[in-house]
């Protein structure tokens, strides 16, 4: 999973320049979006409309594993049933501050497509998700 450019281009006005919020509230406001094509770095490319979609909450926490700083999904995360007309297959996802507008905060690719189909829900299962936090040791040289 990587950062959207504008969860980037916060994170960075956030450390750079004083006095700016920071870019994001707690990860219990983040909702999952789903997408039939990558979505790209701005995450505006191939999310789903119509059919009963809505952008689902998703709760991230500490990844299960010893030695980690990267986050997961601590629950499952689950979009109601398709109306009508739903695609035939999800491959890609982001995460956003809200569930009809915010800002993207991150997005990646399914391990595997999902075939969604009238009448069925979608649902990705705890620890499916993640959000990868990078931490390099510095080289600092005087």
């Amino acid at each position: 999973m990587a950062f959207s450019e504008q969860f980037a281009i916060d994170l960075q006005n956030f450390l750079v320049s004083p006095g700016t919020d920071m870019p994001i509230s707690p990860a219990s406001s983040l909702f999952l979006a789903l997408h039939t094509s990558d979505p790209t770095a701005n995450c505006s490319v191939g999310e789903l409309s119509g059919f009963g979609y809505i952008r689902t909450a998703v709760v991230f926490g500490p990844q299960t594993t010893a030695n980690s700083r990267d986050l997961e999904n601590i629950a499952p995360v689950i979009f109601p049933p398709a109306t009508d007309n739903s695609p035939s297959s999800v491959t890609y996802y982001s995460v956003w501050t809200d569930q009809a507008a915010g800002n993207p905060v991150s997005y990646g690719i399914l391990d595997a497509p999902v075939n969604w189909s009238t009448g069925s829900s979608v649902a990705i299962a705890t620890g499916l998700l993640r959000l990868e936090l990078l931490i390099k040791p510095a080289n600092c040289t005087i």
